[in-house]
């Protein structure tokens, strides 16, 4: 595996990786995925996310606009092109209150308090208007 550069242009074979993981991080309100701190991996023709600590921004009281978006590692490549999120929206759909009684399940116990409640609601609203939320992704990259 290797860093992302600064500035790495997206490969063809990784251009829906990276449509989904702009979308992925306007979801969780990661704004630290950033030209100038990518926390992104390559390997051949994928790509892999880490660092998420400041995720789902509503937990510690901030109330950021979207601007960070246009921050993003891949907004300036992404910005005016054509983009799918098709996928990404299934698989948002696909969320469901047995999708997360599950997850707990195999879940640390002290991972089950307020925070965890609060981003299952955050992820359950937005799926349950994953419509308008694909649309805002849409605005944001035209």
């Amino acid at each position: 595996m290797t860093s992302w550069l600064v500035g790495k242009s997206i490969p063809d074979a990784m251009w829906q990786d990276a449509v989904n993981i702009f979308a992925f991080d306007a979801l969780i309100q990661n704004p630290d995925r950033r030209s100038d701190n990518p926390n992104l991996f390559s390997r051949g023709d994928e790509i892999w996310v880490y660092d998420h600590e400041t995720s789902f921004s509503f937990l510690y009281a901030l109330t950021p606009s979207q601007a960070y978006l246009d921050k993003h590692v891949f907004y300036g490549r992404l910005k005016s092109k054509e983009i799918d999120l098709s996928g990404f929206m299934e698989r948002l759909n696909a969320l469901t209150y047995e999708f997360f009684t599950s997850l707990r399940a195999d879940l640390p116990t002290e991972w089950m308090n307020e925070k965890l409640r609060r981003i299952e609601a955050h992820l359950l609203e937005v799926r349950d208007h994953s419509e308008e939320f694909i649309e805002g992704v849409r605005r944001r990259l035209a």
